[in-house]
């Protein structure tokens, strides 16, 4: 079946480096993907056809919601705290 193939060593890798990189901007900016990308890096060492569309399809999303914005406002009276992790990835 065509989604069972799995793919040849040039597309694996960059399958490999794509999810990478969808993993980084799921944790730091695009959080509405986090159920998708951490199942895609369980695939990265035998990613199938399946698995590729899979992924296109996760970029099909961010596509179509590109304008979609995280915001805060200030009208509330809470003590918000935040952090932000600038040392992400350095090792």
């Amino acid at each position: 079946m065509y989604h069972d193939a799995v793919l040849d060593e040039k597309n694996r890798s960059k399958f490999h480096t794509i999810v990478a990189k969808l993993l980084y901007l799921s944790k730091q900016a695009r959080t509405d993907i986090l159920i998708a990308v951490p199942y895609l890096t369980t695939r990265v060492t035998c990613a199938t056809a399946g698995d590729m569309k899979k992924l296109l399809r996760c970029f099909e999303y961010l596509h179509k919601t590109k304008n979609l914005v995280l915001s805060m406002k200030g009208d509330d009276y809470i003590n918000l705290m935040m952090y932000i992790d600038t040392s992400y990835g350095t090792h």
